[in-house]
Parts: structure tokens; sequence; C-alpha cells
């Protein structure tokens, strides 16, 4: 008799019993004899035919005592099904900054096809307010869940999901033209992060990072805003304006992603193209983990026609 966990179907002995007498060991041939399987946990189960729920049972073989037999006995032989053990794994979602908050749903790894395991909702939140970029944990309360007689919590009961937000498209600039010396055009509600500056002879590089994230359609986007870029264009031009009319100011954008992201798409603002090509910047070098491409300033400067087009 095998133990193991629930499957659906029913759990039997198997082979064919031995019989041998107990005064001296030897083996008897028996073709008449009873099976009987019950519980021993208060199941209440009991039948000939093998258990399939979950539970502590006892199986015994029995040779009946008749007249017709010179002998007599049983043998029993405690087993176990265990219950199944199932995990609540919550659906990772993708949205874009701005639009409503997706429903959020999770599946139950372990269930067997047709079967319920939970009895009540598991809670799902997150702390995303849907307007800001970012990925945010999607996290699981299980009060008041419990589950079905067959199955039980697995180990992890349940694994968290992931909300990622991409910005919007165009997000931080304007579709219209504008004055590229106005600052106040180049507010936006997104913090720029601190470009870094490194000097080598009379080149300057002002560099930023974003890290990419994952679009609706599931493809690797970069997750540079327009003040961002702004920012680093500006700090490119003035610590080149410092060294004098022939330093040449560069930019470098750093993308972070994910080793096996072999293709990453780059959506540069056309303000920040004509902005960077106005302003005299020598080069713009676009970096992720697999290569780089790098716009000098005739590149730039057709970039900007194209845009302004």
């Amino acid at each position: 008799m095998t133990e193991g966990v629930y499957n659906g179907e029913p759990y039997a002995y198997t082979g064919t019993p031995v019989f041998t007498l107990a005064s001296d060991g030897s083996t008897i041939n028996i073709e008449s004899y009873t099976v009987q399987y019950q519980s021993i946990d208060g199941g209440g189960y009991s039948s000939e035919n093998a258990p399939t729920d979950g539970g502590e049972y006892l199986l015994t073989i029995s040779v009946p005592d008749r007249d017709d037999l010179p002998y007599a006995g049983s043998q029993s032989y405690p087993f176990i099904i265990e219950k199944r053990p199932v995990t609540i794994k919550v659906e990772d979602k993708v949205m874009t900054a701005g639009e409503p908050l997706p429903a959020f749903t999770y599946i139950v790894e372990g269930v067997l096809p047709g079967e319920t395991a939970l009895i009540g909702e598991p809670k799902l939140t997150c702390v995303a307010n849907g307007k800001t970029a970012g990925s945010y944990e999607i996290t699981v309360d299980l009060t008041g869940v419990s589950y079905t007689p067959n199955y039980k919590a697995a180990d992890p009961a349940f694994v968290k999901g992931t909300l990622t937000v991409n910005p919007a498209p165009g997000a931080g600039g304007s579709s219209g033209r504008r004055d590229d010396s106005s600052e106040e055009n180049r507010s936006t509600s997104v913090k720029a992060p601190k470009a870094k500056i490194k000097v080598t002879g009379n080149n300057v590089t002002a560099t930023t990072t974003a890290k990419a994230v994952v679009d609706g359609n599931g493809e690797w986007v970069d997750a540079f805003n327009q003040a961002q870029l702004m920012d680093v264009i500006d700090n490119a031009i003035k610590e080149a304006e410092k060294l004098g009319e022939d330093a040449i100011a560069n930019v470098a954008l750093n993308v972070e992603a994910p080793a096996d992201a072999t293709a990453i798409q780059a959506n540069i603002p056309k303000d920040a193209v004509t902005h960077a090509s106005k302003a005299g910047v020598g080069s713009f070098t676009i970096s992720i983990p697999v290569g780089y491409i790098t716009f000098d300033s005739s590149a730039l400067s057709e970039l900007s026609e194209k845009a302004a087009g």
C-alpha cells in the first residue's frame, strides 16, 4: 500500500495478497478474502472501494471465519492521502500612467481542473496611484480565506505580483512649439535626476540614467522623461561654457535593463532633440546593456529638422 497526495483518483493497494499460517509461516492458497478501507481520523469513510479524498485510513485484508475453512485472520495497513498543496499567484499587470488602475487577478497553482481549492477571496492591493511611472508590488491578504477539504496552503502560500506603470507618451513635454530657453516650459511634475559630469580634455560629457520598463505590448521601453533630458543637455552646455569656446558638450543616456532585454525602444521627445541641436551638443549617445548608438551634431541637426517638419 502506497501513500500519496490527493489527485482526484482512488488510492488502492496493488499486487496480490499472500497468506501464510501464523503457526509455521507456510503459504496457503486463499481465493476468498475481503478488503475494507476505513477512516481513522474521524472522516467517516468505510468501504470496500479505495478512498479518493485526503485523510488517514486503514486498509484491512481479512480471511473471514467460515465453516468451510480451517483458518481465519486479518492484517491492517495504515496509510495517508495528503491534502493537495496550492499556491495563490498574483498575475503581473502593465499600464500606462494616467490610465485607470487595472483589475488585479490571481491564479491558484496546483488545483485540479474543475475543482475549487479556496473558500473566500484573497484581497489584492497595490499602493500605486496610476499616475507615477514605476514598478509596484501587488500584495495579498488571506484574512478570512480557508481551503476546501482536499487542499491546503503550499509553502509559500502565495506569490506577490508586480504592477508596472509605464510613462505616458510624451510625458513632461508639449506637443506644440515652445521657447527652448524658457525654464517655465521645461517644468514637469517628475523630478529629474541629477546629471553626472565627466571632463576629458576639452570634452564635457553629462550622463543620466533611467530604468527600462515593459509596455502594454510586452516590449522594453526606456523611461526617460522630458525634464530629465532637458536637464542633462543644459548641464552639458553649462559645464562646457566654463571651459571656453573650444569645449564640446556631449550627452549620454544610459538605459538600465535586464541582461536578456536584447531590444529596447528609445522614445526621445522631439523638443529634447531640437534643444540639443540648437544648443550645439557635439554628440548624443544612447546606451543599453548590449550596445549603444551615437548621433553627432550633423545627425542631431537632421533629426531636429525632420521633427520640426
